[in-house]
């Protein structure tokens, strides 16, 4: 009997977020990459779906993001749920840290330019496809700079 209930245990998310792949194959993965990684559409890591409730994702899925790149789904409510189940399959919310952190700033400026400028532009503003505006970071950085 106990040997029964830990392999239901070990098994039972595989079968929580059946189906949910496949939805996600044939809907998500041309925008936002086989391994999410993204490509058109942003990167959909197990970390970064933990910040966004149902209820955002939901939406999303449905109706896309206005103005954005990100179009909407003709999918069933349970369709819907099963990829929701799969992008949060083993999502841990992420970790962050208040050190100080030193970097290549050269190496950092050519990155955003070559993966990030497109779609938050060049001072951040956002911009096409789903770059949400993080201009107001730069305040921060320039604060931790100075101080």
């Amino acid at each position: 009997m106990r040997s029964k209930k830990l392999l239901i245990a070990l098994f039972l998310p595989l079968f929580s977020f059946a189906g949910g792949q496949e939805i996600y194959s044939e809907n998500c993965e041309k925008c936002h990459g086989f391994s999410r990684q993204g490509s058109l559409g942003l990167p959909l890591y197990r970390s970064t779906i933990a910040n966004y409730s149902n209820d955002y994702l939901k939406k999303t899925i449905r109706h896309g993001r206005p103005g954005r790149i990100m179009p909407g789904f003709n999918l069933s409510e349970a369709q819907v749920a099963k990829l929701i189940r799969f992008l949060r399959a083993g999502v841990r919310a992420p970790q962050y840290s208040n050190e100080t952190i030193i970097g290549d700033v050269d190496a950092g400026k050519y990155t955003y330019e070559q993966y990030c400028q497109r779609c938050h532009g060049a001072e951040l503003q956002g911009g096409e496809g789903t770059g949400k505006n993080f201009s107001w970071q730069k305040e921060t950085v320039k604060y931790r700079h100075q101080h």
